[in-house]
C-alpha cells in the first residue's frame, strides 16, 4: 500500500485528527492493541480472522464492519491476508 492511498485531514485550528481514511492490504496497522483516541470503523473487505475487544474475542469474515468507540481495546488476529479501510473519525 502506498501512502498516497491515505487520506487525512487536519484540524487547522488545534492539529489534531479531523478525519482520516486508511485502506489497508494486511493486518500490519491492527496486530497489536489498539487503543485510539477517536472512533474507529474498519470494514474488511477480504479475509476473515478474530477480534478481540472489551475482553471478548469475535469471529469476523469477509464484507465485515467492525465498530470501535475511542479508547476501547481492541486488535485483530488473522492467519490470512486481510484487505480493507479504516475510517477514524475524532469525538
Amino acid at each position: 500500500m502506498s501512502a498516497q492511498n491515505v487520506f487525512t485531514l487536519i484540524n487547522p485550528q488545534n492539529g489534531n485528527l479531523a478525519f482520516k481514511i486508511l485502506p489497508f492490504e494486511d493486518n500490519s496497522y491492527f496486530d497489536h492493541l489498539q487503543r485510539n483516541n477517536y472512533y474507529s470503523l474498519i470494514w474488511i473487505t477480504k479475509g476473515k480472522g478474530k477480534v478481540k475487544a472489551d475482553f471478548a474475542e469475535h469471529q469476523f469474515e469477509e464484507n465485515s464492519l467492525l465498530a470501535f468507540s475511542p479508547y476501547q481495546p481492541f486488535m485483530l488476529c488473522v492467519n490470512e491476508p486481510i484487505e480493507g479501510i479504516a475510517i477514524h473519525i475524532p469525538f
